[in-house]
């Protein structure tokens, strides 16, 4: 067993995926959510400090992802949630990280500053082309276009002293290479010289939205590295996000990590929503989660399989696993 599936099983390791709110500002055309659920309410932020307080004194590191809908639309439970962890894990003497996915509407130099100041430090936004493009895919709930504010966003932070990094995650297709280009001839011109900034491209994919139907796509796996290859020659080097971990294990696969929803439902994944085994528990008013024990393992399998495929996505056989309950080995894993 390798040092990063070790690593994916050590309880002193505890990370948490919080979606403050399901809610989003804006409407991609890519998008899986429902935005069923709206703003976290204050019992679930009072249950998260309480879970994170039970866990802080057997742990070494405490790693929170925030993630939505769009994070920033409840940043009240952001700030709530985020104080009083940085001062708890201080307490404890435990390393704190945090990160967050937004679209970075909502990313002004003043939030930013704030959010920088609880440990929030690093961001991922996506962007999908040069700014037509992108206000056509990455459109605002209300029709109109989003890409020069969050342009501006980027510009205040750049222009900051502040210690951040944002990774910009860059969507290619077969529609958009034109404008990918254009706007990688910006990305090179306003942040190589910028360490903060890094620069990782993604095919944009059909995700099980209503526009799946809709949304062009590589037709294979050939065609899709091919652009790609193109395009890493034209960034500059060292702007190129440079992943540390070249054996990736997805967070649903890891044992002590979870998502935990604005309701207070404990899941594994934050894509697949609505899925019957990826709803593992909730968590309680006291602080205390109540778990699926046979959910969890049949996320966690690949951990003990090592099979590479699983372990960069665990969802296709945790739902195999779930629909034939009776092949999840009864091996204690929890």
């Amino acid at each position: 067993m390798n040092n990063h599936i070790l690593a994916s099983l050590d309880d002193r390791y505890l990370e948490l995926t919080i979606m403050p709110t399901e809610q989003c500002n804006f409407r991609c055309v890519y998008c899986y959510e429902d935005f069923a659920i709206g703003n976290m309410r204050n019992e679930v932020a009072d249950s998260i400090n309480k879970f994170v307080d039970n866990a802080l004194p057997r742990l070494r590191k405490l790693n929170i992802l925030w993630f939505g809908g769009e994070p920033l639309l409840a940043l009240r439970q952001i700030t709530k949630i985020s104080s009083h962890i940085k001062y708890s894990a201080k307490q404890n003497n435990v390393e704190y990280t945090s990160s967050m996915t937004t679209n970075g509407y909502y990313l002004t130099l003043k939030n930013l500053t704030a959010l920088v100041n609880l440990n929030i430090t690093s961001y991922q936004i996506t962007l999908d082309g040069y700014a037509e493009y992108h206000d056509k895919m990455r459109k605002k709930s209300n029709g109109k276009g989003s890409f020069q504010t969050i342009w501006h966003n980027l510009m205040e932070a750049r222009r900051s002293t502040l210690n951040f990094n944002i990774i910009l995650r860059v969507h290619y297709s077969p529609d958009n290479i034109h404008q990918t280009i254009t706007l990688i001839e910006r990305i090179n011109k306003e942040f190589s010289n910028d360490h903060r900034f890094t620069i990782f491209f993604h095919s944009i994919e059909r995700l099980g939205g209503d526009n799946d139907d809709n949304i062009t796509i590589f037709n294979d796996k050939k065609e899709k590295l091919t652009y790609l290859s193109e395009l890493l020659k034209l960034i500059q080097p060292e702007l190129i996000f440079q992943s540390v971990n070249n054996n990736y294990i997805c967070y649903a696969a890891k044992l002590n990590s979870f998502v935990i929803r604005p309701n207070g439902d404990v899941l594994k994944c934050t894509v697949a929503l609505n899925s019957d085994v990826n709803s593992i528990g909730h968590l309680n008013k006291d602080g205390l989660m109540t778990l699926d024990i046979d959910k969890v393992r049949a996320w966690s399998i690949p951990l003990f399989t090592e099979n590479e495929k699983d372990l960069e996505c665990p969802s296709i056989s945790a739902h195999k696993l779930w629909a034939d309950k009776s092949t999840i080995p009864v091996t204690n894993i929890i």
